[in-house]
């Protein structure tokens, strides 16, 4: 995998985390709780960041030990699997 890509799955895992971010901004914990649209927004964000983080190259994610990737795609995987699915 090319730095061009690993770039690209950055920038999205980056924007994600802005979104979120945004969206959460001055929001109270108990009003999130009560509100699925606020709830369902930050899960699909967190689900972008982990599953890009699933594309970034071995190389990538060797150099950069800092960050949390094991724990950025298991969060991506509890939440896939605890989402209900529509049918």
């Amino acid at each position: 995998m090319s730095l061009h890509s690993d770039l690209l799955y950055l920038a999205d895992m980056r924007d994600a985390a802005r979104k979120v971010s945004r969206f959460t901004e001055g929001f109270a914990y108990d009003d999130f709780l009560g509100n699925e649209e606020k709830q369902w927004a930050v899960m699909h964000g967190i689900e972008i960041i982990g599953e890009a983080s699933t594309k970034v190259s071995a190389e990538f994610v060797a150099a950069h030990p800092d960050f949390s990737w094991s724990q950025m795609r298991g969060m991506r995987n509890v939440l896939i699997t605890a989402t209900p699915k529509l049918t």
